[in-house]
């Protein structure tokens, strides 16, 4: 049974859509942010099946719908114009001021719907983070709404460098480096056709994007801003014996923690221990709180210590390790002492991990609040996986890990059969990708403040040349690598 504050959500959404009867009420929160009422319908059978409305608290003005619905694949038979009609008529009845002052229009069909992106621009080039999204599906109704609103408009620079000087300096400075990525057919092609999904040795370009500063010329970050730089682990004096039993690594006081869930997935094992609330606090039904709802959903939330560990399933070789708590203590280990205790930890789960991972050096700038904190990428034949990233955080008070993230060894095992002799040269490659380098003017968003600040840049882009895409610069086929055994240039899909 509806009661009266449910009702009057309804009638409050009702010039917008119209709510299903069995779906109930579960989010009705006006304190997410100071300027938003969030509003959210559940399928009662199922929960998948959902409806989001956030409006403006002040006016009642509609700011993002979602809707999502479970139902069978079927073709796409609403047409680009015929969903353009549809946003169209939908942003003159709930966003007629943000609908007037857009100009520049970008269309995208996908497999079930038609995504119709309006932007403000000045001087024929869009605003990021300005207008309207409307996505329409099958059916011909809305699904999905965000309005970003109207900004205020920069001023076009009083000059200008010449694209082709720019160009001509990309390409100068452009170089590539090889590595082993894993490759989705979903997201990538060749330039001829489809690719066969798995690991791939590529060369990668460095840089792959650039701000250039258009009244100078001048790259508007050092390099350091594009590039990873790492250095070399140094081997333990006295190598410590692997360690796969977690009791033995990590200590954890089963009196006071206790074990709450066990999950097996295809290759891993989940564990959860969390320490338990003395007395179960009662759930509040009426309470529709945003907080509320994700606690109900993601049990983790339920418990303020808890302890999460992932092993492989057939080596019980530790991935994951995270320990979620308060850590308030004030450090008294230095970024010396946490990264000497960080290498003995590695000794003990990641065999030979000096022939592996190289720290990141772009993080070594000092932290004395948070000092252990580490990132290390993984190096199979000195040639980076993409991707795999392994991390650890050392308590800075106590010495104890607090998590580790980690990489599958049966990878590397894998990685280490490719051959790794390129058959195309870092000059072959080069060539190939500064074919179809070039420079191209955009407005770019300086942060994400309230009231963002443009500036008018040049950036670096391999895209197809199509008029239709104008500065929609998310809709375009962009060379993201070039494969180190044919050449052949590798495509990220639109």
């Amino acid at each position: 049974m509806m009661n009266q504050v449910d009702r009057k959500r309804v009638q409050q959404v009702a010039h917008i859509l119209e709510i299903p009867h069995d779906y109930k009420l579960v989010v009705d929160d006006e304190k997410v942010n100071e300027d938003v009422h969030l509003l959210w319908w559940e399928k009662q059978e199922n929960p998948e099946e959902y409806i989001q409305v956030c409006l403006q608290k002040e006016t009642g003005e509609l700011m993002e719908l979602s809707i999502h619905k479970e139902c069978a694949p079927k073709q796409l038979s609403v047409s680009k114009e015929q969903g353009k009609s549809i946003a169209d008529a939908f942003l003159q009845q709930h966003a007629s001021h943000t609908y007037k002052e857009c100009t520049a229009i970008y269309m995208n069909e996908r497999k079930e719907s038609v995504s119709i992106e309006y932007r403000q621009e000045v001087n024929g080039y869009s605003l990021p983070r300005t207008g309207c999204v409307v996505e329409v599906d099958v059916y011909g109704s809305v699904i999905k709404f965000r309005n970003e609103g109207i900004k205020e408009k920069p001023l076009w620079p009083c000059s200008i460098v010449e694209k082709e000087v720019v160009t001509k300096q990309l390409k100068q400075r452009q170089s590539m480096e090889p590595i082993f990525i894993h490759l989705s057919n979903s997201l990538f092609e060749w330039e001829d056709g489809e690719i066969e999904e798995g690991y791939y040795l590529v060369y990668e370009p460095i840089p792959s994007h650039a701000f250039i500063h258009v009244h100078t010329g001048e790259d508007l970050h050092d390099r350091s801003h594009y590039v990873i730089e790492t250095r070399e682990l140094p081997a333990l004096s006295e190598k410590p014996q692997l360690e796969v039993n977690i009791d033995h690594l990590f200590n954890i006081d089963k009196n006071v923690m206790k074990k709450v869930r066990e999950e097996e997935g295809e290759t891993e094992k989940t564990i959860v221990w969390a320490k338990l609330p003395d007395k179960q606090g009662d759930t509040e039904e009426y309470d529709k709180s945003f907080d509320a709802y994700w606690k109900q959903h993601f049990h983790m939330l339920q418990y303020e210590t808890s302890i999460i560990v992932k092993i492989d399933k057939e080596t019980n070789e530790l991935l994951e390790y995270y320990e979620q708590g308060s850590h308030g203590g004030k450090p008294v280990l230095t970024r010396e002492q946490c990264f000497a205790k960080a290498l003995q930890f590695l000794g003990k789960v990641f065999p030979n991990y000096e022939q592996y991972l190289r720290v990141w050096s772009n993080q070594d700038d000092r932290n004395e609040e948070d000092p252990g904190h580490f990132y290390f990428y993984v190096y199979v034949n000195g040639i980076r996986i993409e991707g795999e990233l392994v991390r650890v955080v050392v308590d800075g008070e106590t010495g104890r890990i607090r998590m580790y993230s980690g990489t599958s060894q049966s990878l590397i095992q894998k990685l280490l059969t490719y051959d790794k002799e390129v058959k195309v040269s870092k000059e072959q490659a080069l060539e190939r990708y500064c074919q179809s380098l070039r420079a191209e003017l955009r407005w770019f968003e300086e942060g994400e403040q309230e009231s963002p600040r443009y500036q008018l840049i040049y950036s670096q882009t391999t895209a197809e040349i199509n008029e239709k895409y104008n500065g929609d610069y998310s809709g375009r086929r962009e060379i993201r690598y070039i494969d180190a055994s044919t050449g052949k240039a590798i495509w990220w899909k639109v």
